[in-house]
């Protein structure tokens, strides 16, 4: 039995992880914990059995294409492992994707909030869309989307600071989970034309990248009410969105929030697919709302004080951000990530539906 490790710094062979633990998580089941030597951070494992040295072959590529796409507004990426089972009734070969441990989450967020109505204020909201705007449109130029953004799936740092979950941890889109059955009543953002999509079993028919930027509204919303929005704007057994229940919750947060906030929400859960904002669009829309530093050409993946801080005491811890921060940057930076991901981008998007990881949108990074 051998075993390989990668970093997102070295595509050299080389062991800088060690096993912790197992643990059952109440997010992600059973999961295997592993601790950087380096850092001593935790990462988690989404592993992946390949019998078949062409199966290996594509995971380990795409291990190897995923590992240099880190995003500061996404889940980290940081190495991988390859175990190889040498045994005589026959061996098989096991990856492991290593990602930073983040226990704590959006919906964690609401769930403290809402016994008391202690309403996050609209800088914190404004923050918490512009990073998964940013992870979206991170996404939208590599031609990818995410197909599960919810609550429970924007993390909040040590730091504080807001990322996606990556895809790899998310169980599949919403629209796989619901068609294998999940709770609906858990969780379902899913957009109109998905309900429809679910409503005929076909995991097709719809913009994924369109019905995430309609989830990313479901959950503001959600998370700008304190409102239980899964159960009270969706009709499951008829398949359908309850819009004049949407259209009320709306009309519910005018006087808390700011008009230029309401109004990028009310894009968002636009019904019309064509006419709903994609992520390029949905980030100018979104450019004028008030940010902690009032700096528009800054997404502050926050180290301030903010009443996360308050009602979890693990997150406030404090250090000061500057330009240096790789958790602090420009939205208009941008560098060969998005070059280098085009060059490999025919054959992922040809594999992506056989490895299970991703969902592929109509757009192409060209045309932006």
């Amino acid at each position: 039995m051998g075993i390989e490790g990668s970093t997102e710094n070295s595509s050299k062979p080389k062991v800088e992880f060690r096993f912790l633990r197992n643990e059952t998580h109440r997010r992600y089941g059973q999961v295997k914990l592993y601790v950087q030597d380096k850092t001593n951070r935790v990462f988690i494992a989404s592993e992946h059995v390949a019998n078949e040295k062409i199966a290996l072959k594509k995971t380990l590529e795409f291990a190897e294409f995923r590992v240099v796409q880190n995003h500061p507004a996404i889940q980290r990426m940081g190495g991988f492992m390859k175990l190889q089972n040498d045994a005589a009734c026959g061996g098989y070969f096991k990856v492991s994707l290593l990602f930073e441990y983040i226990d704590y989450d959006l919906l964690d967020e609401i769930e403290k909030r809402k016994p008391s109505l202690n309403l996050v204020d609209e800088p914190e909201l404004a923050r918490i869309l512009a990073t998964v705007i940013d992870a979206g449109l991170h996404y939208q130029k590599t031609n990818q989307t995410h197909g599960n953004i919810s609550p429970v799936n924007i993390l909040i740092g040590e730091m504080k600071q807001f990322k996606l979950r990556d895809p790899e941890l998310c169980g599949g889109t919403q629209l796989e989970n619901m068609l294998r059955g999940a709770d609906p009543t858990v969780g379902c953002y899913l957009s109109p034309q998905q309900m429809e999509a679910w409503k005929l079993n076909k995991p097709a028919g719809y913009n994924q990248l369109k019905s995430d930027v309609f989830a990313l509204g479901m959950t503001m919303l959600h998370v700008a009410s304190l409102q239980d929005v899964p159960r009270l704007c969706y009709d499951i057994p008829k398949r359908l969105i309850n819009f004049s229940r949407v259209n009320e919750i709306l009309d519910s947060i005018e006087h808390k929030y700011s008009q230029p906030f309401v109004f990028v929400l009310r894009k968002m859960l636009n019904s019309d697919e064509v006419s709903r904002p994609d992520f390029l669009l949905l980030r100018e829309l979104a450019k004028d709302l008030r940010y902690p530093d009032d700096n528009q050409n800054r997404v502050i993946v926050t180290r301030s004080p903010t009443y996360f801080a308050q009602s979890n005491p693990v997150l406030a811890r404090r250090s000061i951000p500057s330009p240096n921060d790789p958790t602090y940057f420009d939205r208009n930076d941008r560098d060969d990530r998005y070059d280098r991901a085009q060059n490999l981008l025919p054959e992922l998007i040809n594999r992506g539906s056989e490895l299970g990881r991703m969902s592929v949108s109509p757009y192409r990074a060209d045309e932006y």
